[in-house]
């Protein structure tokens, strides 16, 4: 299974801020905040829905902040936004990460993909499950692999 981001939504300014500093950052690193949308493109999947996963704004500005605090000093960062911008965004993140009464909410909607591949390309009701024994056929020399005991378990 495949999990990432499909969007993230939210009616915070302060949370809108963070999020859209760190899409530029990651477009200009040739990455993507949300993948979700490409992954849903590529064949093969069996299984692809979007879940939402909602969660409070001070926990969610308290993840942001943490993060803020290590890429802060990221050369596009430094190039493209005042340091007093980062500044404010950085308290006020932390303000919000101290306020568990917050109304603002925020969502995640996870792309999740199932892929089934290889011994799990069988009819629905020949399907094996993939912690089952069966789904990963025992090396022809396995017991040339596998030390025997002695008497006293040596």
């Amino acid at each position: 299974m495949v999990e990432e981001v499909e969007s993230i939504a939210t009616a915070s300014p302060v949370l809108s801020i963070y999020l859209d500093i760190l899409d530029a950052m990651l477009q200009h690193q040739e990455n993507m905040l949300y993948i979700g949308p490409i992954l849903d493109r590529l064949p093969a999947a069996t299984v692809s829905r979007v879940q939402p996963v909602s969660v409070p704004a001070h926990i969610a500005a308290r993840m942001f902040y943490m993060n803020l605090l290590t890429w802060r000093s990221n050369k596009f960062i430094r190039d493209n936004y005042p340091s007093s911008a980062i500044d404010r965004l950085e308290h006020d993140l932390e303000a919000l990460s101290g306020d568990p009464d917050a109304l603002d909410e925020i969502e995640w909607g996870m792309r999740q993909i199932v892929y089934f591949t290889g011994v799990f390309r069988r009819p629905p009701h020949q399907r094996v499950h993939a912690l089952h024994p069966s789904a990963y056929p025992a090396p022809p020399n396995l017991a040339c692999a596998v030390p025997r005991l002695g008497a006293h378990g040596m």
